[in-house]
C-alpha cells in the first residue's frame, strides 16, 4: 500500500469536527492539514497503522478510524462541491462512505481533475439509468479507472464514445461476469470499445476481449496493416453450429501468426487478403482461412526468411489466369519457387479440380521445374491414394496429362528417359509416380 503523509495541525483532538478542516490536498504522498494551533507530524502507513493510533505530542492519541473519516470527509466535500454543475454525479458521489472510502475518494478527486467540463458532462449523464438511478456497476468501472487508468477514464469520456457509453453501462449492469472481468482489467474497456458495434453475445464475451487485447500488443500488429477499426470487423465462423470457430479463436490464432511471423522472419506480402475474408459474411471462406492461418501460425520452417503471397496469379493450360492459395519465390532446394494449395472439406476436392487446378495449373505452370515444388495442404478432405489414382486414370484426366507433352513430364519428375516414351507411356509414368504412398504425401498432405 502507499504511503500518505499527514502533517497534521491541532488544537486539541478531542474538539476535531468535520467542518473545522480546512484540506489542501490529500492521498498519493501530499500532506492536508487540520485547522489549528499546535503542530504534530505522523507517517501513515495503510497497511502498518500504529496499533492504538495516532500519538500526538501532548500524548494524545487520535483513534485511526479519525484520521480515516476526518479524511473521507474533506475528499468527498471537496468532490461535491467540485460537481457542483453536475447533479448526477454529485448523487453518485455521494453515495461513498466517509471512512472505507476515502481513498477511492481521494482517488477520484485527482483522474477527474483532468476531465474537462465537456468530458465530465458524458460521464455525469452515464452515471444515471433510465430510471433515475445511478449506474452503480458504472460507477464502480470509474473507481477502478481512477485507480491509474486515467488514460482510459479520458478515452470513455471523449467525444467518440458518446455513443458507447449508453452500451457500456447497459452491457455492465446486465454481464455480471463481463462487469466482473472489467473489474479485474479494466484495460479491457479498450478491446470492448473496438466491438461495441457487434452483438452483446460477443461484446461481453472475456474471451474475444482478452483476444482483441492481446493482438494488440503484439509488435507485428501495425507492421501487417492491422488497426481497430479493422480487428472490430473480423469474424468468426460457424456462429451457433456444431465444430464452430468463435471470434476469440480466430483473433487468437492470428496472433499466433504474427508471433510466427516476427519470431521467424517470415513476410506476407498482401496481408490484407487474410483480414479481407474474415471481414466478409462468407462462413466457407471464412473457415477456410482460418484454416490457412492456423497452418501458417503452426509452420515454423518452410517459410522462415522468406515472403510469401496469397492469392498469387499463376497462368493455366487454358490460356487463361488461375489463383494459387500461397506463391514462395525462393521456399524450394536452390530458391526455385513453391507454390501451396489449401482444400478444406469433403466437397472441396473433385475430379474436375484436379484437372483445372492440379493437372492444368500447377503441373503446367512453366516457371515449376520439379513436382516436389508443388503443396496441397488437405484438411478432412477424405481424399486418398487411391482415389486420387482413379481419378487420373479417366480418359478426361489423362488427356489433360498428355497434353502437357513429354518434355514437361520428363522436368518434373527429374527423368529424362520419359522423353524416349510415347505420350501415352509417359502419362503412365506420372500417374504411377503419384501412386507410391511417398511420393503422394510429399504433395499431399
Amino acid at each position: 500500500m502507499k504511503k500518505i503523509l499527514l502533517i497534521i495541525l491541532f488544537t486539541a483532538i478531542t474538539g476535531l469536527q468535520a467542518q473545522n478542516i480546512d484540506i489542501a490536498a490529500i492521498g498519493k504522498g501530499r500532506p492536508f492539514k487540520l485547522t489549528g494551533g499546535v503542530s504534530a507530524n505522523f507517517a501513515y502507513m495503510d497497511s502498518n497503522l500504529p496499533q492504538q493510533g495516532f500519538v500526538t505530542q501532548q500524548g494524545d492519541i487520535m483513534p485511526h478510524e479519525g484520521i480515516r473519516a476526518a479524511a473521507g470527509t474533506i475528499a468527498r466535500q471537496n468532490l461535491i462541491n467540485k460537481f457542483s454543475n453536475y447533479q448526477n454525479l454529485t448523487a453518485w458521489i455521494k453515495t461513498f462512505n466517509e471512512t472505507s472510502d476515502a481513498s477511492k475518494l481521494a482517488n477520484i478527486d485527482d483522474a477527474f481533475s483532468a476531465l474537462n467540463t465537456t468530458e465530465l458532462t458524458r460521464l455525469d449523464q452515464a452515471i444515471i439509468n433510465s430510471t433515475g438511478s445511478i449506474h452503480t456497476e458504472f460507477g464502480e468501472l470509474l473507481v477502478k479507472l481512477s485507480e491509474g487508468n486515467t488514460q482510459i477514464l479520458a478515452q470513455i469520456a471523449g467525444s467518440s464514445w458518446e455513443q458507447k457509453l449508453t452500451k457500456l453501462t447497459t452491457d455492465l449492469a446486465n454481464a455480471p461476469p463481463f462487469k466482473t472481468r472489467l473489474l479485474q482489467k479494466p484495460e479491457l474497456v479498450e478491446a470492448w470499445g473496438i466491438v461495441s458495434h457487434r452483438r452483446i453475445d460477443l461484446r461481453t464475451n472475456t474471451d474475444a476481449l482478452d483476444a482483441i487485447s492481446k493482438i494488440k500488443t503484439n509488435p507485428k500488429y501495425a507492421d501487417f496493416g492491422l488497426n481497430d477499426n479493422l480487428l472490430g470487423q473480423l469474424k468468426g465462423w460457424g456462429y451457433g453450429v456444431d465444430n464452430a470457430a468463435s471470434f476469440a479463436e480466430v483473433i487468437t490464432d492470428l496472433d499466433r501468426l504474427l508471433t510466427n511471423c516476427g519470431t521467424n522472419n517470415i513476410n506476407i506480402s498482401n496481408f490484407n487478403k487474410i483480414t479481407d475474408v474474415l471481414k466478409t459474411e462468407n462462413n466457407a471462406n471464412i473457415k477456410a482461412m482460418h484454416w490457412i492461418i492456423q497452418d501458417l501460425a503452426d509452420d515454423v520452417t518452410t517459410f522462415k526468411g522468406k515472403t510469401i503471397t496469397l492469392e498469387y496469379t499463376v497462368p493455366n493450360a487454358r490460356g487463361t489466369s488461375s489463383y494459387i492459395d500461397i506463391y514462395c519465390s525462393e521456399c524450394f532446394t536452390g530458391g526455385k519457387r513453391l507454390l501451396v494449395e489449401y482444400k478444406y472439406g469433403p466437397t472441396s476436392i473433385t475430379k474436375q479440380s484436379i484437372i483445372e487446378q492440379f493437372i492444368e495449373r500447377d503441373l503446367f505452370n512453366p516457371n515449376i521445374t520439379s513436382i516436389k515444388q508443388i503443396q496441397w495442404r488437405l484438411k478432412e478432405t477424405g481424399l486418398t491414394k487411391e482415389q486420387l489414382h482413379d481419378w487420373l486414370i479417366k480418359p478426361e484426366c489423362r488427356r489433360a496429362i498428355e497434353n502437357l507433352g513429354k518434355q514437361k513430364i520428363a522436368l518434373l519428375l527429374e527423368d529424362n528417359s520419359i522423353l524416349g516414351l510415347t505420350k501415352s507411356q509417359a502419362t503412365d509414368k506420372l500417374i504411377n509416380y503419384l501412386n507410391i504412398d511417398t511420393n503422394y504425401n510429399q504433395i499431399f498432405k
